[in-house]
């Protein structure tokens, strides 16, 4: 079978994430709909109807509007979130910890908020196959992905009521619990799909409390998405004794890693980064058909995009889906050896397949 790659960018997910353009302002947007419930804008009768989650924990709901408004602050200042990350990492700030615990909670809650992007659902029907009552994906597809979001994971457990974390093992979804605990070399089956994201996984998932598992936030009220104050309540407790009141947030911080996180500190402190990575290479060493959707390869993203290009050996055909498509391909064409002479002696109008039309994922032929 033809080995065929995805390679996926925020606008993968930008029918329930907003893109980077629009992201500052959606953050605004959840942070003012935190502040709705804190019990200095509300009248008694008004807080007296609030969960009692809410009622007990508003000092911790305070504490956390105020994160939100240090973020949205420090990166008023920068072009992109992942710009102020870069900035953080570069000048060694202890901020980058704090940047991302926030981000894990805007993800929780914008995704328990909103359906998963429904391309997803599209493209999850077409793919799946039923074996012994079981669902699988062919053995020939890989998805990369720069996104930290969990789209395809709701995706799949709109068909599969299990939990995120089981979702990931079960299809391989990498970062996940067994490849912080394991070499993710010796436990990535590259025979079957699977799927990697380059910046690591911006959530955390079932929490361990009195020698047992619960079920989180996203777990417990996927597809409530009416019952925004008991989502808001549950999520500011989880996030509160994750972050504060136990060491299990290390954990999550860990799977969050961007990719330009990789000096001898961070995989110190973070390990399974190279792990991901060195996955990530391989399957583009074996990608034969590449899928390109929704990504504009940005500048600071380009040494491990490289990386990834210069192991497509066996490259044959390119299909980019974006809503400006020439734009990518020109850039691609600028950027990567892969694409210029002699690297690539085949005529290039052959080669890109240029798809505008972004109601669903484009599915190839090739598949």
């Amino acid at each position: 079978m033809t080995n065929v790659t995805y390679l996926l960018g925020a606008g993968a997910s930008a029918e329930a994430i907003p893109v980077v353009d629009e992201f500052n302002e959606d953050l605004k947007a959840i942070k003012n709909l935190l502040s709705l419930y804190l019990k200095k804008n509300l009248s008694d009768e008004a807080y007296a109807t609030l969960p009692i989650q809410l009622q007990e924990n508003n000092s911790v709901l305070e504490g956390i509007v105020r994160e939100f408004e240090w973020l949205l602050t420090e990166a008023s200042n920068h072009k992109t979130i992942d710009t102020l990350a870069k900035k953080y990492y570069l000048t060694n700030s202890e901020d980058l910890s704090k940047l991302k615990r926030i981000l894990i909670l805007y993800f929780q809650i914008r995704q328990a908020l909103v359906q998963p992007d429904k391309r997803y659902d599209s493209f999850l029907a077409a793919l799946f196959n039923k074996i012994n009552s079981n669902l699988s994906i062919a053995d020939n597809i890989r998805i990369l992905t720069w996104n930290y979001d969990l789209q395809i994971e709701l995706s799949v457990k709109r068909y599969l009521n299990n939990s995120i974390s089981s979702i990931k093992t079960l299809f391989q979804i990498f970062p996940n619990q067994s490849s912080i605990e394991h070499d993710v070399n010796e436990i990535f089956d590259h025979t079957k799909f699977g799927v990697v994201k380059i910046n690591g996984n911006a959530f955390w998932s079932k929490l361990s409390t009195e020698k047992k598992s619960t079920p989180t936030v996203l777990d417990t009220y996927f597809g409530k998405y009416e019952a925004t104050a008991s989502i808001i309540g549950r999520a500011l407790i989880e996030y509160n004794y994750l972050f504060y009141n136990s060491a299990e947030g290390d954990t999550f911080l860990k799977m969050f890693n961007f990719a330009w996180e990789r000096d001898s500190d961070f995989t110190n402190k973070y390990s399974g980064y190279n792990g991901n990575l060195n996955i990530a290479e391989r399957i583009a060493s074996n990608t034969e058909i590449l899928v390109v959707i929704g990504y504009s390869f940005p500048v600071f993203n380009r040494e491990t995009d490289l990386r990834l290009f210069s192991s497509m050996i066996n490259l044959k055909k390119v299909y980019i889906q974006d809503k400006n498509p020439d734009r990518i391909q020109s850039t691609m064409m600028n950027a990567f050896k892969i694409f210029q002479p002699p690297y690539h002696d085949r005529n290039l109008e052959k080669l890109f397949q240029l798809e505008s039309n972004v109601t669903q994922f484009v599915i190839p032929y090739e598949i």
